[in-house]
């Protein structure tokens, strides 16, 4: 299959996907606590005011959060994921944040050393060249500025992340929130086709350290957390 035709095929999934996703938010316990975990992340190192930016932002729900204490500039590809963050934008008191629709597989349309931070959840999995995104990611960034990541080390299957549903959450209450969540499952389970044609990119954290070294960044704090404990959080600055 050419190249060209899996971006847009991977494109519409996310395009459709963005109708159900806020979903996890709502009824996934697991997906919050991560949320609380990268905001502290950068709220320790990160002084109010500082420009940052959410790389593949999805539906907003990062953003939201970082807002009200910086200056935010959301990004993604889909352009119905940016619509519903555009809405939880309008929601906030001022400042809010800036949307722009952008792809991480291409340059992107920030000066050099514009942001003090760049935040990627759950996305660089899904870019052509993670090594060339990483780049951008450093070339945007300013000199010693916070790379925060999160990646799966592996994929995920859907039995397995039921299982642990049921297993934090009980019988009664954790068969209410897959019920909830079939409508997310069904698209993972998409996305799972590119996870087995090989386009996903999922790294241990030994590998993906080395990835952040040749493109410039120093792991300062990694834990594994979210689903299956199977998701690497990295927070890394950026080399001079």
């Amino acid at each position: 299959m050419p190249h060209h035709t899996t971006l847009s095929s991977t494109t519409r999934v996310w395009e459709h996907y963005a109708a159900v996703y806020d979903r996890l938010a709502k009824h996934y316990p697991l997906y919050n606590v991560l949320m609380d975990r990268l905001e502290a992340l950068l709220h320790g190192p990160l002084p109010a005011g500082a420009a940052v930016l959410d790389a593949a932002c999805g539906t907003g729900n990062l953003s939201v959060r970082l807002a009200p204490r910086y200056r935010v500039t959301a990004l993604d590809r889909a352009g119905a994921m940016l619509d519903r963050a555009a809405d939880k934008s309008c929601t906030l008191v001022p400042p809010g944040f800036r949307i722009v629709t952008a792809d991480l597989d291409r340059p992107l349309p920030f000066a050099t050393g514009a942001f003090d931070a760049v935040a990627c959840i759950h996305a660089l999995y899904a870019v052509t060249t993670p090594a060339a995104t990483l780049a951008e990611f450093h070339r945007i960034l300013k000199p010693g500025g916070l790379l925060l990541i999160a990646n799966m080390t592996r994929p995920i299957a859907l039995g397995e992340t039921a299982m642990e549903v049921l297993r934090l959450q009980g019988l009664r209450r954790g068969v209410r929130t897959l019920r909830h969540l079939l409508a997310v499952g069904w698209w993972n389970a998409r996305l799972a086709r590119f996870q087995s044609a090989g386009v996903m990119h999922f790294w241990p954290q030994a590998e993906f350290n080395r990835l952040l070294a040749e493109a410039g960044f120093t792991p300062l704090q990694q834990e594994m957390t979210y689903t299956c404990g199977s998701d690497l959080v990295t927070l890394a600055r950026r080399n001079p």
